[in-house]
C-alpha cells in the first residue's frame, strides 16, 4: 500500500460526475451482496482513518448503498463493564456476521491500539498487540471470510480545513470536538503510528486500501469501487459468480427509467436542507446532553409497507454519535426466539445508559402483523396491549427517553412507491412478498392500527402520528419528536425547532 504522506489531495469530483458513479455503484454493490450470499462466505468491513475523515459517513454509505437486511454497521466506544470483564476481543467475536452477511466495524481493534501507541506504549507491548491482531484476522480469513480493511486519509493541512469548515457552519459545528482538536496538534505522533499498524498488519490475505479523503464525492467513490472489486474477487475465490458488469448501453436504458436525483434524496423544496440541518444539529446537541446524563433512548418506528421508516431512520442516526447507536430491525423470530416471550428479544435489545437503540418495527408486531395474520390467539394479543403498556412504563420509570413514530401513507401513495421501487434498481430488494400480501390486507389492518393507536398512547409513550405521503415533510417531523421528547425529559432548555410544512 502506499505510504500516508503519499496521499495527498486531488481535484474534487464533480456533483454530476459523482451522482452517476454512485448509481451505478450501488447497482453493483447490491448485485454483488446477492452473489455473496450464494457462497459460503462473509465479509468484515473494517472502516478506519484520521479525525474528520469522513469514517461514519463511509460506514452509513455502505449501509445505505446495500440491501440492509444483510448488513448490519457496529460502532465500538470505551469498553462497557461488561465488555471490560472479559477478554478484549470479545465484544468483535459477539458481532462478527454470519455466512453470507456483512459487517461494517467502525474504530473497532485498530483504533485502541493507535491510541495507546500515541500515548506512550512501549514497542514491546505493541508489537505483541499487532501479533494478535494478524492472528485474529488470519484465523477468520481462512475459515472464508473477507476482510476489507479502508484507511481514510487526510493530511495535517487539510484535516485543519476541514475542522475550520464545519465549525465555520453553525449547523454542522458540533462534529468537531476539542478531542479532535488535541488529537490534530499530535497529528505528527498519529501519523506515524498509523503507518507503524498499517505497515505490520498490510497481508497478503488482509491488505490495507488507503484512500485520500479531503473531497466527500472522490471519498465515496473511491471507498466503494475498492470494496466492489475486493467483494468479487471474494466471490470468485469461493467458487461462486461475479456477474459481469452492465455494458454501457445497458447503463443508459437503465438510468433512463431511474430518478436523476434518487440517490441524494428527491430534495427540491429550498427549505428543506436548512431545515432538515437546523433539526439535525439540535438533535445532536440534545443527544450529547442525554449522553452526558446518562440517559437511553428508544425509538420505534412503525407504519405501513414503504411509509418510509428506513429514510426517516437514517435523519435520525446522521445526527447522532453512530457509536452510540444500534438500529434493529425485526423480522419474523428466530427459533430461538420463538422459544421465549415475544417481548424476550425487545429486552436483550435495550440501549445502556447514554446509548441510543432505534427500532425498525418492534414489539407492536404481536398486535398488528400476528393479530391480522392469526399467528397470534386472540387471547394473547388482546392481553398484548396492558403487557406492551407495562414493558414501556418500566423503560421511561428507569429514565428512558421513548419515542414511538407511526408514520402514515394512504393507499395510492403505498402503490406509487412499491411501483418505484420495481423501477429503480437500487430499490427493487425493498419489495418483498409480504408487502404484496400486507397490502392485499390492508383493510384488515386497519382496525388493528386504530386499536393499538388507542390502547397504546400513554402518558408515559404517547404515539406521534406523522402523515408521510410527503416524505420530507414526514423526515422532519420525525426529527421534531425526537427535539421534542428529548426536551421534555429536561435535557433541553431552549425553544423547539419549529418544523417548516410550506409546500413552497
Amino acid at each position: 500500500m502506499p505510504r500516508l504522506a503519499d496521499l495527498t489531495p486531488s481535484e474534487p469530483m464533480s456533483k454530476d460526475v459523482y451522482r452517476k458513479r454512485a448509481r451505478e455503484l450501488r447497482r453493483e454493490l447490491l448485485h454483488a451482496q446477492l452473489d455473496l450470499r450464494d457462497t459460503p462466505s462473509n465479509a468484515l468491513l473494517l472502516v478506519e482513518g484520521v479525525d474528520g475523515g469522513g469514517k461514519a459517513e463511509t460506514v452509513q454509505l455502505f449501509s445505505d448503498w446495500m440491501d440492509p437486511r444483510w448488513i448490519r454497521a457496529h460502532a465500538f466506544d470505551a469498553p462497557s463493564t461488561e465488555e471490560s470483564e472479559r477478554p478484549d476481543f470479545w465484544r468483535y467475536w459477539r458481532r462478527l456476521p454470519a455466512r453470507g452477511r456483512i459487517a461494517v466495524f467502525l474504530s473497532a481493534w485498530y483504533s485502541q491500539v493507535l491510541i495507546e501507541r500515541v500515548e506512550g506504549q512501549s514497542d514491546a507491548v505493541f508489537e505483541g498487540a499487532l501479533a494478535r491482531i494478524r492472528r485474529f484476522e488470519r484465523m477468520l480469513v481462512d475459515d472464508g471470510m473477507l476482510i476489507f480493511k479502508l484507511w481514510l486519509h487526510l493530511d495535517t493541512e487539510s484535516q485543519a480545513r476541514r475542522f475550520r469548515e464545519l465549525e465555520a457552519d453553525p449547523l454542522n459545528r458540533w462534529r468537531v470536538t476539542r478531542r479532535d482538536w488535541e488529537n490534530w496538534a499530535r497529528s505528527d505522533r498519529f501519523a506515524h503510528a498509523a503507518q507503524e499498524i498499517l505497515d505490520a498488519t498490510d497481508t497478503e490475505k488482509c491488505p490495507w486500501q488507503a484512500v485520500e479523503a479531503s473531497d466527500d464525492r472522490r471519498r465515496a467513490i473511491e471507498a466503494g469501487d475498492l470494496l466492489l472489486a475486493a467483494l468479487r474477487r471474494q466471490i470468485v475465490s469461493q467458487g461462486g459468480v461475479a456477474r459481469p458488469l452492465e455494458s454501457e448501453s445497458e447503463r443508459d436504458s437503465l438510468d433512463d427509467r431511474v430518478e436523476r436525483d434518487a440517490f441524494a434524496g428527491k430534495v427540491r423544496k429550498s427549505s428543506y436542507r436548512d431545515s432538515l440541518a437546523s433539526l439535525q444539529s439540535r438533535l445532536n446537541e440534545l443527544h450529547r446532553r442525554a449522553r452526558d446524563a446518562g440517559t437511553p433512548l428508544i425509538g420505534v418506528f412503525e407504519g405501513r409497507d414503504a411509509a418510509g421508516k428506513g429514510g426517516a431512520i437514517r435523519r435520525v442516526v446522521y445526527a447522532l454519535d453512530v457509536r452510540r447507536v444500534d438500529v434493529v430491525r425485526i423480522g419474523p423470530p428466530t427459533e430461538e426466539e420463538l422459544l421465549h416471550h415475544y417481548l424476550w428479544r425487545f429486552w436483550r435489545r435495550l440501549p445502556r445508559a447514554g446509548y441510543v437503540t432505534l427500532f425498525d418495527r418492534s414489539w407492536y408486531g404481536r398486535v398488528l402483523a400476528e393479530r391480522v395474520e392469526d399467528l397470534a390467539q386472540e387471547h394473547e394479543w388482546r392481553r398484548a396491549y396492558e403487557e406492551i403498556n407495562d414493558f414501556e412504563q418500566q423503560l421511561v420509570d428507569h429514565g428512558a427517553v421513548v419515542v414511538k413514530i407511526w408514520l402514515e401513507i394512504d393507499r395510492e401513495e403505498q402503490r406509487s412507491r412499491f411501483e418505484e421501487r420495481m423501477r429503480v434498481p437500487h430499490k427493487r430488494w425493498k419489495l418483498t412478498e409480504d408487502d404484496r400480501r400486507n397490502r392485499r390486507l390492508w383493510d384488515a389492518y386497519e382496525p388493528a392500527i386504530a386499536e393499538m393507536l388507542e390502547r397504546t398512547s400513554t402518558r408515559a409513550a404517547p404515539w406521534v402520528v406523522i402523515p408521510a405521503n410527503d416524505k420530507r415533510y414526514a423526515r422532519l417531523a420525525v426529527l421534531e419528536a425526537f427535539v421534542a421528547a428529548i426536551e421534555a425529559h429536561g435535557l433541553g432548555s431552549e425553544k423547539g425547532f419549529e418544523l417548516q410544512t410550506s409546500t413552497g
